[in-house]
């Protein structure tokens, strides 16, 4: 070659004016191949993924992708017939390295998008791997130098996804979903697609050459086609006809950029609206409204409309939690704010009622924020409103309606927080908190009048409701001592009686010691470590634990309906409470003698919940986990509803324990029937609402008191069972409770027979109960003389519970069957005092006393009334004649003649 310009026809080329940019070249690889840089970084890739799992080669497959897993016999049956063979085998029987074009270019970028878009969470490739083999070639003989013949960068992008998972912080669950999916690739094995002598080979490389061709044209078409957007939103015409959505797509595409601009996007908008009308139009015109106000410059990214990991928040999903809390502001308005006008809360029902509705009456209050907005429109009836109604709508604006506090509620969102929750954030409640405070100044007289009536209620009524009280929770010494006057109490028997009463309550209060529970996590602790229990570690040599007990059904209860309805799952309040009694025990964690027992109420299925509501909480990564399952009578549940219904019942829940190591139970029979080797606790029947011996009772005034108003939510949604009467009004009247009313201190606490079974079941040397409810883990630790601390809400829940507990050591000590706490001395007296205060008329029957509800238990001091034999029993035998041929004939004491 000669000097630059040597041959041009004109001789020499003029000179630039100007010196061109010199072109910056990325550094120069040591592989001659185009792709050098990109191959050595897969290669890494493939290094650590077989380093992570050993056995991708030598396992077997498996059929979890839905294809079934290659099988030697039906691959050949298949192959020799010239037919494909589609099946799901390892990735890596696969040659990572091998393409058919090694010097085609490839980009790093293309292959970082696909791989954000198909794999940024465990996933399978979208289509199967086309396998070519030469005649006489087996799949299963050629395990690592299989050639696939379609184009690489999916699966380059698929290697790559999994070894950035590897090399972050996925966990232990996403690592074995990548495996699984490694090993259940779909791949199609095609033998000898072109017979025609060797032309095959130039056939596999014209197909190739072509999909990648096709892919180009097909981009390149839906890039730039304007139909084929219109055409996209037409596919989903049927389903948005009777709503606003076609209308508002139709606007967002005559925009200059419109923020959906792919089906991809309007079917996703679609799915997580359950293809609803009144949802798909709220989250359409939702979605338009953020993005006009807080974007309105780019489309909005798919990434922003999917949720691409559990604990990912979309869009979609954010704006149909705001519709939720619209409804239940709603509840809460017609609930709560009885001195507003009708008008008034028409008026914000109908302001509220759709975003596009409020924009038009009343703007957006953050217009300021961003340049271009529509100012604050004025709403003048507006003007005329109490400062409460005002600010309640201001929540509207702000949290429904508004943007400036998403990221405060997608937090909460991530924790599966409550919207009572939500709405006592710190960052939030201050909205509430204006209305709730302008309200009581609006009505200072309001909760005053309602006290008033409910106070003169239980005054008409007080003997009655003592006496409901007494006869619901008290044992039969402290009636005894209760009816006595004071001349009696200074009796012998009756001084021994209430010796006996303060022999209970020290048995009482030297097992047991109580928290009150607080959002201060480092009081929480610091009790806990004072607690005679939390010193206490448990020998899992001999099986004996330590057990840490939370019934979940125990923590709170619903404000409305709390009968039918389960307590929600606070997981603000579960973290706080496992982390008081984690701070207590060695290293901040569970120790090896430690068992946490979860009992879910039948809200959990498998393990997940338990990992979703309880291990997420727990300071280590990995636990062992042994689950059984508590079953119930059908009869007893059913009773329990008190009417016909057509609703589920739930027979069973699960009871988890948690530890450190494998769990094992002494094998010891259970309490009711079975051993400790099954994994079945029941069946058992929960007792009646109405059986006081079985469920706390206690006035509905003071049921509120122990709860608190924290500890009483106002629940979501709609009421899980229909009630049976038609009109409105009488649903109303049904359904009320007074202050004087007796009902269940806890309506879905498991039953006494549970916490005992778990108790045996364990051995336990101490307990922890982290939800004390009404005392059952507390009693069985006072019957078998093992230290327990327990939280509960309040002092006036730690008032009500010790008593509770004094009663039930009293019944105890006087129940010749009970083997732990009888006391006879106890027990004779008050049979004695019984007897005693038997009337004599109703001696030759039997002396029905009081029953087990009145003062006596019912023991009299003539013969008793022999019962007639049931109906089809063996009661006309002749040992059974002569039995009541004796009885009738035997004398009886003479009475005293009636005046």
């Amino acid at each position: 070659m000669g000097k630059r310009g040597g041959d041009h026809p004109h001789g020499k080329v003029a000179k630039a004016k100007a010196k061109p940019k010199p072109l910056v070249l990325p550094p120069a690889v040591g592989d001659a191949s185009i792709n050098a840089a990109i191959q050595a970084k897969l290669a890494d890739c493939d290094t650590t993924i077989k380093t992570q799992f050993t056995d991708l080669q030598a396992a077997n497959p498996t059929a979890s992708s839905g294809v079934a897993a290659y099988e030697k016999v039906a691959c050949a049956k298949a192959l020799s017939s010239g037919l494909p063979y589609v099946a799901s085998c390892p990735f890596y029987w696969l040659d990572p390295n091998f393409e058919l074009q090694p010097n085609v270019p490839k980009y790093q970028t293309r292959i970082d998008n696909l791989q954000e878009h198909f794999f940024s969470s465990p996933a399978y490739l979208d289509k199967p791997i086309e396998v070519f083999l030469r005649e006489g070639e087996i799949p299963h003989k050629m395990i690592g130098s299989l050639k696939a013949t379609d184009p690489p960068e999916m699966r380059d992008a698929f290697r790559q996804a999994i070894a950035a998972a590897i090399n972050g912080t996925a966990k232990a669950k996403e690592l074995a979903e990548w495996r699984e999916i490694l090993m259940s690739t779909v791949f199609k094995f095609v033998e000898s697609w072109v017979t025609d002598g060797d032309t095959h080979i130039d056939s596999v490389f014209a197909t190739i050459v072509q999909r990648r061709e096709d892919i180009c044209v097909m981009k390149e078409n839906m890039a730039v086609t304007t139909m084929m957007r219109i055409y996209e939103i037409i596919d989903f015409k049927r389903q948005m006809e009777a709503t606003a959505v076609q209308q508002i797509l139709i606007a967002l595409d005559q925009l200059p950029v419109n923020p959906i601009d792919s089906i991809y996007k309007i079917r996703e908008i679609v799915i997580q609206a359950e293809k609803k009308p009144e949802l798909m139009s709220w989250s359409f015109s939702m979605i338009a409204d953020h993005w006009q106000h807080v974007d309105g410059a780019d489309p909005i990214p798919i990434r922003r409309l999917k949720e691409q990991s559990g604990n990912d928040i979309s869009l979609v999903r954010l704006f149909l939690w705001k519709r939720q809390l619209r409804d239940h502001l709603w509840r809460y308005m017609d609930q709560e704010f009885a001195s507003w006008d009708c008008a008034i809360k028409t008026d914000i029902r109908r302001l509220t009622t759709s975003v596009a509705v409020l924009r038009e009456h009343l703007g957006y209050q953050e217009a300021t924020k961003k340049e271009g907005d529509s100012s604050i429109i004025t709403y003048r009836p507006r003007a005329q409103w109490p400062e409460s109604a005002d600010g309640f709508l201001n929540v509207f604006e702000s949290l429904v309606f508004g943007y400036h506090f998403d990221d405060s509620i997608i937090a909460q969102m991530k924790n599966h927080r409550s919207i009572e929750d939500t709405l006592g954030h710190r960052d939030l409640r201050m909205f509430m908190d204006r209305v709730t405070n302008a309200y009581a100044k609006e009505n200072p007289n309001e909760k005053e009048e309602e006290l008033e009536k409910d106070e003169t209620d239980v005054a008409a009524n007080a003997h009655a409701v003592e006496e409901a009280c007494a006869l619901a929770n008290l044992s039969e010494a402290e009636k005894i001592v209760r009816a006595a006057t004071p001349e009696e109490l200074a009796g012998d028997r009756l001084l021994k009686v209430q010796a006996g009463c303060r022999i209970a309550e020290r048995k009482v209060r030297q097992q047991v010691h109580f928290i009150h529970d607080t959002d201060d996590e480092g009081k929480l602790i610091s009790d806990m470590k004072a607690a005679l229990a939390s010193q206490v570690r448990g020998d899992e040599n001999n099986r004996k634990y330590v057990c840490i007990v939370l019934d979940i059904k125990c923590l709170c209860e619903a404000g409305s309906q709390g009968k039918y309805r389960l307590p929600p799952t606070r997981a603000a309040q579960v973290k706080r409470l496992l982390n008081g009694v984690l701070g207590s025990r060695d290293e901040g964690d569970l120790t090896d003698g430690d068992v946490l027992v979860i009992v879910d109420g039948g809200k959990g299925s498998g393990t997940d919940w338990v990992d979703k509501q309880i291990c997420k909480h727990l300071p280590a990564k990995r636990y062992e986990m042994l689950q059984h399952l508590i079953v119930y009578t059908h009869d007893s549940c059913e009773k329990r509803m008190a009417r016909a219904s057509k609703a589920p019942l739930q027979l069973s829940e699960t009871a988890t324990f948690i530890t450190h190591a494998e769990l094992s139970f002494k094998v010891q029979p259970r309490l009711f029937s079975g051993s400790t080797r099954g994994n079945v606790i029941g069946p058992l029947a929960k007792p009646d609402y109405t059986d006081a011996a079985g469920v706390w009772q206690v006035l509905y005034a003071d049921k509120k008191k122990m709860f608190g108003d924290a500890n009483l939510p106002l629940p979501g949604g709609t009421l899980p069972h229909e009630l049976d009467e038609e009109d409105e009004e009488e649903k109303k009247q049904k359904t009320r409770v007074r202050n004087s009313d007796l009902v269940p201190a806890f309506f879905h606490e498991s039953p006494q027979s549970v916490a005992f079974e778990i108790a045996h079941s364990l051995q336990c040397m101490a307990i922890l109960d982290l939800a004390c409810g009404s005392g059952h883990y507390a009693f069985w630790a006072i019957k078998h003389r093992v230290p327990y601390c327990g939280i509960v809400f309040n002092e006036h829940h730690e008032k009500a519970l010790m008593q509770k507990l004094v009663s039930r050591t009293l019944t105890a000590m006087c129940d010749s069957n009970d083997h732990e706490l009888y006391d006879s001395s106890l027990a004779n007296e008050v049979i004695e005092h019984d007897k005693d205060n038997t009337p004599a008329e109703n001696s030759q029957e039997g002396g029905r006393g009081r029953g087990r509800g009145g003062r006596g238990r019912g023991r009299g001091g003539g013969k008793p009334k022999p019962e007639p034999a049931a109906e089809g029993a063996a009661g006309d035998s002749r040992d059974d004649l002569l039995k009541m041929i004796q009885d009738a004939a035997a004398p009886t004491e003479p009475q005293e003649a009636k005046v």
